[in-house]
């Protein structure tokens, strides 16, 4: 079988780290953390993805995770705050929808 290794740079480590900052702010389960990397990976071996949209993706899987793991669970804006208002809720919502059809989280 072979693999095709896309470029994804520098970027593509920062979206974890992001996604430990916010798995650390808003002290959340670990559980919650493997399934996000584990959705994650899920949604980007059946789409590719622009750079500029992996932290979207990331905050997502991040989002999908805490409605399946965690009792309180961060709203959409606090997760736009973290992103520096780089994606509008609409943005955020979209995605969340094409991520949970995407990976059968429904």
């Amino acid at each position: 079988m072979d693999f095709v290794l896309f470029s994804v740079n520098f970027e593509f480590p920062d979206m974890f780290v992001l996604i430990f900052q916010v798995h650390d702010k808003f002290d959340l389960m670990h559980e919650t953390l493997f399934l996000t990397v584990n959705l994650i990976d899920r949604f980007l071996a059946k789409q590719t993805v622009v750079r500029k949209k992996l932290q979207l993706v990331g905050l997502v899987a991040m989002l999908l995770a805490c409605k399946y793991e965690e009792v309180s669970v961060p709203v959409v804006g606090d997760l736009i705050l973290i992103s520096d208002k780089a994606y509008t809720r609409k943005e955020v919502l979209d995605m969340v929808d094409f991520f949970a059809s995407l990976t059968h989280c429904r």
